[in-house]
């Protein structure tokens, strides 16, 4: 997703990456962890913005842990994100 941000008195734009979407699913969990990783690292704004878009991209090309832990799926997930005996 393409995003402007208002960071220290003027507009930055970060352009979308485009990628083959398999599912949305945690999107912007895994975008706000990226931002709130870069913003701790010390990362410049501009960087910041497009590490958060290009791991949310990412996490889009892969099916989500959701999936894994429903019916047919591929097991269930414990609260620690370990696979639990089915």
């Amino acid at each position: 997703m393409a995003l402007w941000f208002y960071h220290e008195g003027k507009f930055l734009y970060s352009p979308g990456f485009v990628v083959e979407t398999v599912d949305t699913t945690g999107a912007g969990d895994v975008f706000h962890g990226a931002f709130a990783y870069a913003l701790l690292a010390g990362w410049d704004m501009v960087r910041t913005l497009d590490f958060s878009n290009a791991m949310a991209a990412l996490n889009c090309t892969v099916l989500g842990r959701a999936a894994e832990s429903s019916p047919g799926g591929g097991g269930t997930i414990d609260g620690h994100g370990n696979e639990a005996c089915e």
